[in-house]
């Protein structure tokens, strides 16, 4: 999910060394890319000592107290009525924005200043979204989603994803795959791993994102082409799993900030309960802003601060039953909990990014199997491969 790049960037930081941050080899990099190195913590631990390791866990400890109090509480699914008033404003705003764009001769977010029409998906269709998630994201940053898919079928993936994990390992170690085929880098390596994930090639995961896009009792895939839209590429798939032992993350953004519609969608389903002392992913709603983004650049200089928006905020502790979803903005600051529980924690996880407004060079750090970038899998082409390998399997 992170690259190398970034790990040297912090480091840079965490040493005090801001010179190095700005090497020619970053600078090379597009303004998005060098904001996301910048956006505070993000990245790999490759390249980082144990200097640095060690102020990154304590980063995330620390945070984890200023977070504690009555502003956390647990993330809930919006209610039915909660989704409808979510999806009317979002109407509203879209048909105030398209008007704005009518007499200015712009279009969409943060176009009309620009004189140009935009092509392409840059506007929340709100006619996909029928259960109304994709309105509670486009608001709040996150949404939960429950029952996307059986248990059972949840189960299934648990089973394969735990011997994925142990034939990787083997195969990396062997060194009959590569360790990039396999693994992508992720903030707070121990005990804790993003597997990356096939697709035909395993039952269990064409079963599982069949029920999430044709099962009448998920409105997971409205939501999310909703947002990035049916041409949306697949940006990653993989398993986050999360052993006891593994510590807490310092709070982080997987995309930096910017003024458009989200540039991507991520989907974490938990394969099994999520109890709080498990690490559930910590979001800060409504956090997808310029502000939120601003601050947390700024405690680079000052992360002992108790004081500002991470403090006063609300944040919600992700803590899923099995098969339950949270879908966010990877705008949206959110962590990864430390595990201090006897259970592993298992995610499930995929995103898709909107190459209209998305940054398309993030690929390159993308939570994806080397062949699956090559196909550059669309939102649509996905829906059609599950769809024809249910057929097949009915028919057998």
């Amino acid at each position: 999910m992170h690259t190398f790049l970034r790990a040297t960037v912090l480091f840079s930081v965490l040493s005090g060394n801001l010179s190095d941050a700005f090497s020619p080899v970053y600078t090379r990099k597009s303004t998005a890319i060098r904001q996301l190195y910048m956006s505070d913590i993000v990245g790999s631990n490759e390249g980082v000592d144990r200097n640095g390791q060690q102020n990154l866990m304590n980063r995330g400890l620390m945070e984890e107290e200023l977070l504690q109090g009555d502003q956390q509480s647990f993330l809930e699914m919006a209610s039915e009525d909660e989704r409808q008033d979510a999806l009317d404003r979002q109407k509203k705003l879209v048909k105030e924005r398209k008007k704005l764009m009518k007499n200015s001769g712009g279009g969409g977010f943060g176009a009309a200043s620009k004189g140009k029409k935009p092509s392409g998906h840059t506007e929340f269709n709100a006619r996909v979204d029928k259960d109304g998630f994709g309105a509670v994201v486009m608001e709040e940053g996150v949404a939960r989603v429950n029952g996307c898919m059986s248990i059972e079928t949840s189960q299934n993936l648990l089973a394969f994803v735990n011997q994925q994990l142990l034939d990787s390992i083997d195969e990396v170690s062997n060194g009959e795959a590569d360790e990039i085929s396999r693994f992508a880098d992720v903030l707070g390596k121990k005990k804790r791993w993003d597997m990356l994930l096939p697709l035909e090639e395993s039952n269990e995961v064409m079963q599982a994102l069949h029920e999430i896009f044709y099962s009448d009792a998920s409105g997971l895939g409205g939501a999310i082409e909703s947002i990035v839209g049916k041409d949306a590429k697949l940006y990653e798939l993989s398993a986050l799993i999360s052993d006891p032992g593994s510590e807490r993350q310092a709070i982080h953004p997987d995309f930096p900030y910017q003024d458009t519609i989200p540039p991507a969608l991520t989907s974490f389903i938990a394969l099994q309960d999520i109890e709080p002392d498990m690490g559930p992913t910590t979001f800060l709603p409504r956090s997808s802003s310029a502000e939120f983004h601003q601050e947390l650049k700024d405690r680079l200089w000052d992360s002992h601060a108790r004081q500002g928006l991470l403090a006063t905020s609300p944040n919600k502790l992700n803590t899923l039953g099995i098969s339950d979803c949270s879908l966010y903005n990877p705008m949206t600051l959110h962590c990864g909990g430390a595990n201090r529980s006897d259970k592993r924690r298992v995610l499930f996880y995929f995103s898709f990014y909107n190459p209209v407004v998305g940054a398309e060079t993030l690929t390159q750090g993308a939570s994806l199997r080397p062949e699956l970038k090559e196909r550059d899998l669309t939102l649509k082409n996905i829906k059609k491969i599950v769809k024809d390998w249910k057929k097949a399997e009915v028919k057998v």
